[in-house]
């Protein structure tokens, strides 16, 4: 209490958190919030799916843990799962370092530092409701930053109108991936949290002089936060296309895509 008192006085400084302290404790949060919403899905599927209960179960058994089939064993799978997914994120970097160095050279693979998205950001992105694009998106950071910015610029838009307007794209499915989770989880506390991220080949998407093309080619299939499907149709055109675009010899193209050698 005498320490308390003298911080309030102005006698001592307030104290501060340690950075590894407060790294932790904010990881703590995210843990928490990923793993309430992962019960959930994870009590629904068994619910509605026999042999995904099965497989949970034998999982269990697995870890010689007692599976009864209740909602505290939901939230075991789910917290493990969760951790699972930090770690992912954490040592995403380190993760894709041990990926052949070959796969990467031949997708154009590379991954740009924060502080030049956002100064691309600055010069692209002049309102919070315009729609930006990466079409070669990897885990998503110019589209988190985006997303950023657009907070700063309009604090009163809620999280779901914020992600109305980013849109990605990526041909790999681990960084989609990765963009749908780094995107979702600025606000967990959401229903409908949907990061518009499409794994597709950005040039099988038919482009004319105004705009992406027929309706019909604007349609794709994305993925939720859970993993259940969901029918997507890119806008007809974007504000802004951002992003570091992969790259590759031209000569290289044939081993990629021999179909579109010709080209």
């Amino acid at each position: 209490m005498l320490k308390l008192f003298a911080v309030h006085t102005g006698k001592e400084a307030v104290p501060q958190i340690p950075v590894d302290e407060l790294l932790i404790n904010k990881l703590q949060e995210k843990i928490n919030l990923l793993t309430h919403y992962y019960s959930v899905i994870i009590e629904d599927k068994c619910a509605e799916d026999t042999n995904f209960l099965h497989n949970l179960e034998k999982w269990f058994f697995d870890q010689s843990w007692n599976f009864a089939v209740t909602y505290d064993d939901f939230e075991k799978a789910a917290r493990q799962a969760t951790y699972l997914l930090v770690s992912k994120i954490l040592f995403y970097d380190t993760l894709q370092n041990k990926r052949p160095s070959e796969e990467r050279h031949n997708f154009g693979q590379y991954f740009t530092d924060s502080d030049v998205v956002d100064l691309i950001l600055k010069f692209c992105l002049k309102h919070e409701s315009d729609k930006i694009l990466d079409p070669s998106c990897g885990s998503g950071t110019f589209l988190v930053r985006a997303y950023q910015h657009k907070k700063l610029m309009n604090k009163r838009l809620s999280h779901e109108e914020r992600l109305e307007t980013i849109w990605g794209n990526d041909i790999a499915k681990f960084p989609a991936s990765l963009s749908i989770i780094n995107l979702a989880i600025n606000d967990l506390s959401v229903d409908q949290n949907y990061p518009n991220i499409i794994k597709e080949d950005f040039f099988n998407i038919k482009v004319g002089t105004d705009g992406i093309d027929l309706e019909a080619w604007r349609e794709s299939v994305a993925q939720t936060l859970s993993g259940k499907e969901r029918s997507l149709v890119y806008p007809k055109q974007f504000d802004a296309i951002v992003g570091n675009p992969p790259y590759t010899r031209q000569e290289e193209i044939a081993e990629l895509a021999p179909e579109d050698v010709e080209y």
